[in-house]
C-alpha cells in the first residue's frame, strides 16, 4: 500500500513540477516580449486579419466570429468603465 502512495506522490510531483516549469517559461517569454509594443500590436493585427481572412475564405464560422466580437466589445466596455462611479461617491 505504501508503495502505491509513493508512486502517486512522485507522479504528482513530476506533473506539478512540469506545470510549474511551463509557467516559468511562459512568464519569461512574456517578460522578454513586453518592451516591443509596436511589434506586439502588429502581430495582433496580423492574427486578426488572418482569422478574418480564414472566415471569409472558408465561408463559415460567422456565428463564432460574431460571438467573439461581442465578447471583445464587452471586455473593452468593462475596460473603459470605472469600477466605482465618482458621481455616487458622496464622501
Amino acid at each position: 500500500m505504501q508503495g502505491d502512495d509513493a508512486v502517486s506522490n512522485s507522479k504528482g510531483n513530476i506533473i506539478s513540477q512540469g506545470w510549474k516549469r511551463l509557467q516559468q517559461v511562459y512568464q519569461k517569454l512574456l517578460d522578454d516580449v513586453t518592451p516591443y509594443t509596436l511589434a506586439r500590436w502588429l502581430f495582433a493585427a496580423f492574427l486578426t486579419l488572418a482569422f478574418l481572412g480564414r472566415v471569409f475564405l472558408l465561408q463559415g464560422w460567422y456565428i463564432v466570429t460574431y460571438a467573439l466580437g461581442i465578447y471583445h466589445l464587452n471586455l473593452f466596455i468593462a475596460f473603459l468603465s470605472p469600477k466605482i462611479d465618482p458621481a455616487l461617491d458622496y464622501e
